[in-house]
């Protein structure tokens, strides 16, 4: 039976800040926090030892938890999808995404010591696309060519990766309005884990035996015709989402 998001969001008003180390060790922006202050060629040669680990101890995780959905099911999407998430709720949608059966992309800059967390990716299911960064490839185009030209879904944490939280950045606007495909925002609850206040996007990793809420909201199409600009149209989205 699907928890009741009221009685949820009360339950979450009356903990304290739990943080789980084994959840917090398939954290990807943990991970990458420790490469880098790592030599390079340490960081290259143990990557694929990381990333196994990350996959055995997030797949302990989530099978240790009850998923639950606000709505009946998920079904395939007919066309591709542009999926948005707030940059706290990585650490669970990158697994989620990865297990569904269409194909979704993450763009992943292209600095070395995300080696480990590109393989942890595609361990779960995900294709990567490398670029976005300072010095690599650009994003719009590497994404607009995985929608139009390969036909999958990608995946934008729209307000990272410095944030400010739940501002919402326009690339994905910008796509939108380019491809015609939807915007679909995806978030998630936890029952026993809490946001990490330290954290500029109150990062929200699952605890072991945790209850997980996962939201679909409606899709969002941006007219090509719409005369607003871009960052008009995202305050208007996260209006909307933050509702």
């Amino acid at each position: 039976m699907t928890p009741s998001l009221t009685i949820w969001k009360q339950t979450q008003n009356h903990r304290t800040q739990t943080e789980c180390p084994v959840s917090l060790c398939f954290d990807p922006l943990v991970m990458n926090r420790i490469l880098t202050n790592l030599p390079p060629q340490i960081y290259h040669s143990t990557a694929p030892l990381i990333s196994n680990a990350m996959f055995t101890l997030s797949n302990f995780v989530e099978k240790s938890c009850t998923i639950a959905y606000t709505h009946d099911s998920i079904k395939p999407p007919k066309t591709p999808v542009i999926y948005t998430m707030w940059h706290g709720h990585l650490p669970f949608l990158m697994i989620h995404h990865g297990s569904q059966s269409d194909t979704r992309t993450l763009l992943v800059q292209q600095k070395p010591y995300m080696t480990a967390t590109v393989l942890w990716s595609e361990m779960l299911g995900l294709r990567i696309k490398r670029g976005g960064g300072k010095g690599d490839p650009p994003a719009i185009p590497l994404l607009l060519n995985e929608l139009k030209e390969e036909r999958n879904s990608i995946i934008l944490a729209v307000d990272g990766p410095y944030g400010p939280r739940h501002v919402m950045k326009p690339g994905a606007v910008e796509i939108a309005r380019a491809t015609g495909y939807p915007i679909v925002h995806v978030e998630y609850q936890c029952k026993r884990a809490t946001p990490m206040e330290g954290r500029w996007d109150k990062r929200l990793v699952p605890s072991l035996f945790d209850d997980i809420l996962v939201t679909y909201h409606p899709p969002i199409f941006v007219d090509n015709h719409d005369n607003n600009d871009n960052d008009f149209i995202c305050r208007r989205i996260e209006k909307k989402l933050l509702e």
